[in-house]
């Protein structure tokens, strides 16, 4: 039985040679370079980690000092005393500023009477800051002494005297502020003025003075030449336009000063009475 193989004996004589691959001793440099690279970037990756955790770690040991509470500011005071606003806040200077109650500190400064609302923030690291909405002024009540009022009839504290100038002056009225009386005299007027203030500023800003009459209702003066205007004692927020118009009207006539009085007291029409009548 024939066998036959697809190998060739060598010949005789012949060396065998066996081809070697090249560069081999550069392919294992690099490959060494690349596990050095490779531990470098490990230890670098270790180091940074530990920085940062320590940085952390030493903020956190410190940060009991670093935001102790040190500073109060307050924004929006006009009439308000900082120095009071000062007084009303119980604050205990060693304590961390976030571990402040600010519910507690705004109802504190809403004591004050000037004070309406309140807004608290924390500006790190350590100061506190309260912005406050006053109570504004609408009028000043004449009585033995200049009372200011604000839109509801609540007494503020006193202003100084060169406010006052700024402000209808309610005049000849008995009734004091937050009287039980739903209609007295002062809430009627107090009802005019919130509705001239809001709607129709120019006028609120004219007037000099104002009462109430039980015959006619609500009268007051004007900044302009002292006109009398007698409003009445109905539709009284929607007759602020219709005296504007007029005010108006008679400015660009340049009749303003011959004006004897105004009256409003009637739905449909503005009465004007002309002293060269």
């Amino acid at each position: 039985m024939d066998v036959y193989s697809s190998y060739r004996k060598p010949r005789k004589g012949k060396n065998i040679r066996i081809k070697k691959k090249k560069n081999n001793g550069r392919a294992s440099g690099e490959a060494h370079e690349r596990i050095q690279f490779r531990k470098l970037g490990i230890v670098l990756f270790a180091f940074t980690t530990t920085v940062i955790v320590l940085l952390k770690l030493a903020t956190w040991l410190y940060a009991e000092d670093m935001f102790i509470f040190r500073e109060l500011q307050f924004e929006g005071t006009r009439y308000a005393k900082i120095e009071e606003l000062k007084a009303l806040v119980a604050l205990d200077s060693t304590k961390n500023l976030l571990d402040l109650d600010l519910k507690n500190i705004a109802s504190q400064v809403r004591e004050h009477p000037m004070v309406d609302n309140v807004w608290i923030s924390r500006k790190l690291p350590a100061t506190l800051q309260i912005r406050i909405q006053e109570r504004e002024p609408l009028a000043i009540l004449n009585r033995e002494s200049l009372l200011a009022i604000d839109d509801k009839g609540r007494v503020l504290p006193e202003l100084a005297d060169e406010m006052f100038v700024d402000y209808p002056v309610i005049s000849n009225i008995e009734s004091m502020p937050n009287d039980e009386l739903v209609n007295n005299e002062l809430n009627r007027i107090l009802e005019f003025l919130n509705a001239a203030k809001k709607n129709e500023f120019q006028l609120y800003s004219r007037i000099s003075e104002i009462s109430y009459s039980q015959k006619v209702g609500i009268y007051f003066y004007l900044t302009d030449f002292a006109i009398p205007v007698i409003l009445g004692k109905d539709n009284l927020e929607s007759k602020g336009e219709n005296l504007m118009q007029v005010i108006h009207h008679l400015q660009t006539e340049d009749a303003l000063s011959s004006v004897s009085y105004v009256d409003a007291r009637f739905k449909d029409r503005i009465i004007v009475k002309d002293t060269r009548a």
